[in-house]
């Protein structure tokens, strides 16, 4: 399993979710309706994406050489 996150404001307000997409094998963000974002807010949600799908990239990596190392 891998993991999501909410994400919300800094009043906690629900903005969407963070998830892994698995046939882009990506994490991606899914808003919720009827909301609004300007240029910084989506950089932020984007930069936090693409960090999660290198973390998980890497211990994918991780498992598999552990896994030919046994």
């Amino acid at each position: 399993k891998t993991k999501a996150w909410n994400i919300v404001t800094l009043d906690g307000a629900s903005l969407g979710s963070v998830m892994f997409f698995p046939r882009w094998r990506k994490f991606v963000f899914t808003p919720r309706g009827g909301t609004i974002y300007e240029a910084v807010c989506l950089r932020d949600i984007a930069t936090f994406c693409e960090e999660q799908t290198k973390t998980w990239k890497l211990e994918v990596k991780a498992r598999k050489n552990d896994a030919v190392t046994r």
